[in-house]
């Protein structure tokens, strides 16, 4: 059963309504990104962490500055979920 993501705290926080754990989301307006994002995290949710890191450092070369972006590659490198 997938879970639903419930945000909080003006959307920078969600919480998975099936397995009650919190990320942070990421402050975009482009949807392109949000996608880019999304797919980021669906790959390292599977555990195929460098086909996420590939995601996250495409993010990283258009905006330097995306600190989520630098966030989830450190999280891919490290192999965490």
């Amino acid at each position: 059963m997938k879970g639903y993501m419930t945000t909080k705290e003006a959307k920078t926080l969600g919480m998975c309504d099936y397995c009650g754990s919190t990320m942070t989301l990421p402050k975009i307006s482009d949807e392109q990104r949000v996608a880019r994002f999304n797919r980021g995290n669906h790959f390292r949710r599977q555990g195929e962490f460098d086909k996420a890191l590939a995601v996250y450092e495409s993010i990283v070369r258009e905006d330097d500055a995306d600190a989520e972006a630098h966030w989830c590659c450190a999280l891919s490198r490290f192999g965490i979920e």
